[in-house]
């Protein structure tokens, strides 16, 4: 689909909104501090070292440059790139996710698609709150005892946790061997789905898709 910059001002966690999506088109897409600004404060290598696309969240524009949600500490950070280095979609499809109801709401546009239990965070490694976005999304040819076969990376982390398994503490929505766990506060921060409805979301959202999580 094509979507010209002007596209890109709505705030894509309204509801009902359309989020504009940029996935990158270079090799290494360079991040920086304000629009116009003559050298970038950070590279980010397309595709990243597991193979994976990088795409970011719309949330504003400045002519031919984008402010875009990055998936880097601390969460929310943001960055501006030039439409030239990225290519942009649409989509409709956003995540709530309600950590005090344990409950994961899947929208289009404005109807609820799917509306499910999931398990969050343990007090001493809480889900974080905040607005995100689909970052990754793997599938695994055998189910992993703690993941599940679906899992979501998203573009926040941990805030109490910087490394877990061997990862950076990133958060992710995720299906899990323990479906009896669902529905409780149990998780390093994640949010858990069982298998069927992990793979419903995998299968609908787009990378970019927003993602809110609230207290």
């Amino acid at each position: 689909m094509s979507v010209t910059p002007v596209n890109a001002v709505a705030w894509p966690f309204a509801e009902g909104a359309t989020a504009v999506v940029a996935r990158a088109a270079v090799d290494r897409v360079p991040l920086y501090g304000r629009a116009g600004a003559p050298l970038p404060w950070r590279y980010l290598d397309h595709p990243d070292a597991f193979g994976l696309p990088v795409v970011f969240l719309v949330v504003g524009c400045d002519g031919e440059w984008l402010r875009v949600k990055v998936p880097l500490r601390p969460n929310g950070s943001t960055a501006w790139v030039r439409a030239d280095d990225v290519r942009l979609t649409e989509t409709r499809y956003r995540l709530d996710v309600s950590v005090s109801a344990r409950r994961l709401t899947l929208r289009w546009g404005a109807r609820v698609v799917l509306d499910a239990p999931v398990a969050v965070g343990k007090p001493r490694t809480p889900t974080p709150v905040g607005d995100f976005y689909v970052e990754s999304s793997v599938k695994r040819d055998v189910p992993d005892p703690l993941y599940g076969v679906y899992a979501l990376g998203l573009s926040g982390f941990s805030e109490v946790l910087h490394d877990f398994n061997g990862g950076e503490g990133r958060l992710g929505i995720h299906g899990t061997g323990r479906p009896d766990l669902i529905g409780r506060a149990v998780t390093a921060g994640c949010i858990r789905l069982r298998d069927d409805h992990a793979e419903e979301v995998s299968r609908r959202v787009p990378l970019g898709t927003p993602v809110r999580i609230r207290p």
